[in-house]
């Protein structure tokens, strides 16, 4: 299979199609989200391509990514995914930001956020009432 890699993108499209059927063969409620899935592949896209890139101008021995860099990768995956999703929610009035005397970055519930919370809890004991 690896004696058909004679790009980068030919190597990405390898370790995404793995990726792709691995995640197809799990239930749907516990695949990944498509956002954090697409972040991944995107990296993954960008990543496999230097490493070829790099075997060819011999900075590296082999241009297959290593299970770090592939840990590495999907850990910033999911770090740009739950920022995107944190800007999405202060977008949205669900969430407010802070800066405390340490100059860290807080987050709260809006009047809004507070609201969905309670709903949702309420929606919840309905459902488990029925």
């Amino acid at each position: 299979m690896l004696e058909n890699i004679n790009s980068g993108n030919d190597y990405a499209q390898l370790l995404i199609d793995s990726i792709l059927k691995a995640e197809r063969e799990i239930p749907e409620n516990e695949q990944m989200p498509i956002d954090l899935l697409t972040i991944w592949v995107e990296s993954i896209q960008e990543a496999a391509e230097q490493s070829y890139l790099d075997y060819v101008t011999g900075e590296r021995e082999t241009f297959l990514l290593s299970d770090v860099e592939m840990t590495d990768l999907f850990e910033k995956a999911g770090k740009k995914y739950v920022t995107s999703l944190i800007d999405e929610m202060v977008d949205n009035d669900v969430l407010e930001t802070f800066v405390d005397e340490g100059g860290d970055i807080l987050y709260g519930l809006t009047d809004l956020g507070k609201k969905m919370v309670i709903d949702d809890i309420i929606n919840k004991n309905e459902d488990n009432n029925k």
